[in-house]
C-alpha cells in the first residue's frame, strides 16, 4: 500500500514539476496556472515556477525520505509532510478559486489527490 500511494504521488510530483520546468522556459502553458492571466509567464513569473519545480523535487526527496526509500536520517520527515500537507491544502483552495477553468479542472484534483495522500502517508506512517 505504502509503494504505491509514494510511487504515486512522486509521479504525479514529477509531472507537475515538468510542467513548471515547461512554464520557466517559456511554454504557453500559462492558461494551467495562475489563473490563467498569461498564455506566456512574463520572466519574473518564470523564475518563480523554476523555483517551484526545485521545491517540488525537494518534496520528492522528503516523501522518499520518510518512508526510508533514500536514507537521509536527519531530515525531520513528519513535520515537513504536515507543512507539505498544509501546502497542497492552500494550493487545492487557490486551484478552486482560480478564474481559469483549465486550472480548476486539471490542477485542482491534483493538488486535492496530494493532500490526501500526504495525510494517509502520515497516517499510515
Amino acid at each position: 500500500m505504502i509503494s504505491i500511494l509514494v510511487s504515486t504521488m512522486t509521479f504525479v510530483l514529477l509531472l507537475v514539476a515538468m510542467f513548471q520546468l515547461l512554464l520557466a522556459m517559456g511554454k504557453s502553458l500559462g492558461a494551467y496556472t495562475l489563473g490563467g492571466y498569461y498564455t506566456v509567464l512574463p520572466w519574473p513569473l518564470r523564475f518563480v515556477s523554476a523555483f517551484s519545480c526545485v521545491v517540488l523535487i525537494l518534496i520528492i526527496v522528503v516523501y522518499l525520505s520518510h518512508v526510508q526509500w533514500i536514507p537521509i536520517l536527519w531530515l525531520p520527515t513528519t513535520p515537513l509532510l504536515w507543512g507539505i500537507a498544509i501546502f497542497f491544502i492552500l494550493n487545492t483552495i487557490a486551484n478552486l478559486l482560480s478564474k481559469s477553468t483549465k486550472e480548476r479542472r486539471l490542477m485542482t484534483p491534483i493538488t486535492a489527490f496530494l493532500v490526501i495522500g500526504t495525510f494517509s502517508l502520515l497516517l499510515i506512517t
